[in-house]
């Protein structure tokens, strides 16, 4: 599923087109795992069907920042993880996740 297919889901960007938390590591990747969330809620599992992340950061002197975010919404058992440095192409943009899940039947 796609995230702007799912009504619940928030873009990262508001109403005027600006991205949400542009400066912000912390606020993008919250809005980001968020999102996540509602299309996993959406096909009928959880941020606990995770099975590996793979996160793309513009800048990895974020990474300590970025970890203490995720660290709230994956407790426990965390899906298996990558993080690397990527050149994102939307301006401002600070972070990028995809997440392969398991939807119980």
């Amino acid at each position: 599923m796609e995230i702007g297919s799912i009504p619940p889901v928030r873009s990262l960007f508001d109403n005027q087109g600006d991205l949400v938390g542009k400066v912000d590591i912390k606020k993008q990747i919250e809005q980001t795992i968020l999102n996540i969330e509602a299309v996993l809620k959406a096909a009928g599992a959880t941020l606990g069907d995770v099975l590996k992340i793979n996160i793309l950061m513009r800048d990895p002197s974020h990474f300590f920042e970025m970890n203490e975010v995720y660290k709230r919404f994956f407790k426990g058992r965390s899906p298996a993880r990558t993080t690397v440095q990527s050149n994102l192409t939307v301006e401002g943009m600070l972070i990028e996740i995809e997440a392969v899940a398991r939807v119980p039947r």
